[in-house]
Parts: C-alpha cells; sequence; structure tokens
C-alpha cells in the first residue's frame, strides 16, 4: 500500500494538500515509490489537468510517494520518494473573493457497505466569486469543469480501468487506519470518482483527508 500526495502551495504560502492511495502486490520499497512518484509525474493527462485546477499564482510543487503503516510493511521508520514537478497552475482568476477554505470535494466510492470504505479528496480551492451560483453553489464550468476533466485521468487508476505505463500494478484504493488497527478489512477497490456542486468549507487549509 502506497499513500500519494499532491503537494501545492498558493501565493500567500499556504499549503496544499491531496493524499490516495494505491495498493500493490508486494510492500514497496524506496525504488519502487521513485519510480511510481516518476510515472505519475509522467502521466501527463493526470499532471496537467491537475494544474488546470490551481490559480495561475500557485504551485504544483511534487508528487510525494511514501509508504503507510501495514502488516507488510518493513520494520523501522516509513520510507517515501518524491518526483519533483515546480510547475504553476493555469486556471485564471477573475477575483479572489472566495475564501481559501472552500473547495469542492471529490468522493471515492468503492462498492462496500462501510463507514471506512468512504474515501475523498479536498480540492485545492476555486477562489474565484465567478466559480459561484447566486444560490452560493459551484457552476458546472470552470472550477468544476477543471475537476471534472482531472477526474477523467485519476480515473485511469480504479481497478480494471486502462492504466497507464509504469503504473499497471497499482490500483486505487480507499486505505481504513480504523480498520487496519482493528485488525480487520482496511483497504478497498475504488469503484467511481465523483464531485458535484456543493461548497465543502475545510477547517484548516492544509487538506490531507
Amino acid at each position: 500500500m502506497v499513500a500519494v500526495h499532491l503537494d501545492s502551495e498558493l501565493s500567500d504560502g499556504t499549503d496544499i494538500r491531496n493524499t490516495f492511495h494505491l495498493d500493490h502486490p508486494t510492500p514497496p520499497d524506496f525504488g519502487d515509490l521513485l519510480s511510481l512518484a516518476n510515472a505519475l509525474h509522467d502521466f501527463e493527462d493526470f499532471r496537467i489537468r491537475y494544474l488546470a485546477i490551481l490559480p495561475g499564482d500557485a504551485r504544483f510543487t511534487r508528487i510525494l510517494c511514501t509508504q503507510v503503516q501495514d502488516p507488510g510493511t518493513p520494520s523501522g521508520g516509513l520510507v517515501g520518494a518524491e518526483s519533483p514537478v515546480l510547475e504553476n497552475g493555469s486556471r485564471d482568476l477573475a477575483d479572489k473573493h472566495v475564501p481559501k477554505q472552500a473547495c469542492a470535494l471529490v468522493h471515492l466510492r468503492c462498492d462496500v457497505r462501510s463507514r471506512r470504505s468512504r474515501g475523498h479528496l479536498a480540492m485545492p480551492p476555486a477562489l474565484s466569486s465567478s466559480d459561484l451560483t447566486e444560490g452560493g453553489q459551484w457552476k458546472a464550468t470552470g472550477y468544476q469543469t477543471a475537476i471534472n476533466t482531472w477526474i477523467e485521468a485519476f480515473s485511469r487508476l480504479m481497478p480494471g480501468a486502462d492504466h497507464p505505463e509504469g503504473l499497471d500494478s497499482y490500483n486505487l484504493d480507499v486505505y481504513s487506519r480504523a480498520g487496519r488497527a482493528a485488525a480487520e478489512d482496511y483497504f478497498f477497490g475504488v469503484v467511481g470518482i465523483t464531485t458535484g456542486s456543493q461548497v465543502y468549507w475545510l477547517r484548516s487549509r492544509k487538506s490531507a483527508p
């Protein structure tokens, strides 16, 4: 099992982190993690479409892949490897009138009836009031379009999907720390990825659900 962190920074220095999990047939070592980080970087639709969600003055800094606490993980400290991105976002903003705590939520759906199988990603903030309707929901254009376009690429990591080169042995999962601690089922294959028009408010802006 691997945790993948997409790390970015807003122009005011605020850190943004989106984290998801991938399963792998064997516990990954440093070489596996580095190869995975580089393969995700080279998966252009994934990287470039994520940049399209970020404001033009934000910076996508790196893709970091780390081990997670897992029965098969070698003893000792957890290791990680990164692939630097260091590219600015590409989404134009009309203004910055929307607080950075407001964002869209991406839902990872599993074919299991359990609270432990519910996953989500709190996406980078919209910031611009032009992306909101008068009723206070996300418009189906601009920010939402960028997220849905990225989801199309992200979905290629789901079990059974047409995986990009270098990623065929990894599958998108929801990882449950509670399930692992209870020695019960703790990872669940993702069968669907969706988002919606509802505005989600974070207590703090560094998002690592």
